[in-house]
């Protein structure tokens, strides 16, 4: 996922461009640390789901936020 913005008037929330090219915001909950590892944790705007994301830094500006698929990882953040 790719984080497009953070709205000016709410800093709370984040908007990513998912794999269909469609916006979606999240409201961001927290960043935790976890096996050395930091993690996103959001919550979609309907209140549907709880979203987890690992942050991989890419170099000292940027990062990739990477869905996490460890079931583990995923009941520990939860």
């Amino acid at each position: 996922m790719q984080n497009d913005n953070l709205y000016e008037n709410e800093p709370n929330v984040l908007v990513f461009t998912n794999e269909n090219g469609e916006k979606e915001p999240y409201e961001y909950l927290a960043t935790v640390e976890l096996r050395g590892k930091e993690y996103l944790i959001l919550l979609a705007f309907d209140e549907s789901s709880v979203v987890i994301l690992e942050i991989e830094p890419v170099d000292d500006e940027y990062e990739n936020y990477l869905p996490v698929e460890n079931d583990e990882i995923l009941e520990t953040l939860k």
